[in-house]
């Protein structure tokens, strides 16, 4: 879900509505509590409080992100961290599936955790100007109680490809929440793989989710949503800025590996201080409305 930004931005420069959103949850909530997890309506019901809100507000997150270079038959090396935020916004319909949009933006941080604008790719000596995330709002995607993400998709061939949202893992008081993307290109593909932004390589994009929050707080009525923290892991080809190409301009093979670590904010003003002016400075308005429109 991509793939993923944060919100600890200054309240005074939010929107009323955003920040009204963004207030901890704790309003009265509008769905019931002692949800029942072998009832599919409960399930996605739950997962809603979780990942967003039950009252359809936009909620933010601040993330973190290690990202990984696998040259074919090299190691994996630490070649760069990501810093963002992402804003998620669910609602619940009539016939009790859940519509999700979302968007993010993030920068480009060296090893050390300080923003950079150049790169200097260890694989080829080149230094290259990175590209950070700017927040599009993602398509709009439509969760049946019984799991089924986007039901009447196709991709060509259906073996290429694989969405899961599974019932939940709860122990020790706690509770997570799965959903899976998994892109493949097949040597039966065509060359027009139907993604968006498909990319030279076998995996297109491999992002596997998961959303932990307390089981007190899921089943509160008095939450509408639940505080929670979100690990992300995804496979995914070379990021085009990095300038992957060997001498004789060859690209190199390989892919890169992502892990995200992620937290939904009570408010904005959460934000890291740097993160919140670089977002406004180059995204004005962005933090106060992401047009998330169900």
């Amino acid at each position: 879900m991509p793939f993923f930004l944060t919100r600890r931005q200054a309240g005074p420069l939010l929107g009323a509505g955003l920040l009204a959103s963004s207030l901890s949850g704790r309003a009265h909530a509008t769905k019931k509590a002692d949800y029942n997890f072998h009832d599919a309506h409960d399930r996605i019901a739950a997962y809603v409080k979780v990942r967003a809100s039950l009252d359809g507000s936009p909620r933010i997150y601040h993330y973190h992100a290690d990202c990984f270079g696998i040259p074919d038959g090299g190691a994996p090396r630490l070649l760069f961290r990501r810093e963002g935020m992402s804003v998620h916004r669910m609602m619940i319909n009539a016939d009790q599936s859940a519509s999700l949009r979302y968007t993010e933006c993030n920068y480009t941080l060296d090893n050390e955790g300080d923003p950079i604008d150049t790169w200097t790719n260890p694989f080829t000596n080149a230094v290259v100007p990175v590209k950070n995330q700017a927040p599009a709002a993602g398509q709009k995607v439509l969760i049946t109680p019984e799991g089924a993400i986007n039901p009447g998709m196709t991709l060509n061939p259906p073996s290429s490809s694989a969405l899961l949202f599974s019932p939940p893992v709860i122990s020790g008081g706690r509770i997570w929440f799965t959903d899976d993307i998994m892109f493949f290109r097949t040597s039966a593909d065509a060359d027009n793989f139907q993604m968006a932004m498909a990319r030279p390589g076998d995996i297109q994009l491999t992002e596997l989710i998961t959303f932990e929050a307390a089981l007190d707080d899921v089943q509160s009525p008095r939450l509408v949503s639940a505080p929670a923290t979100a690990t992300i892991g995804a496979v995914v080809p070379w990021m085009p800025w990095m300038g992957m190409k060997t001498a004789s301009g060859q690209e190199l093979p390989g892919r890169m590996m992502l892990r995200y670590r992620c937290r939904k904010l009570e408010s904005a003003a959460e934000l890291p201080a740097w993160l919140t002016a670089r977002v406004e400075k180059d995204y004005p308005g962005f933090i106060a409305n992401p047009k998330l429109d169900l």
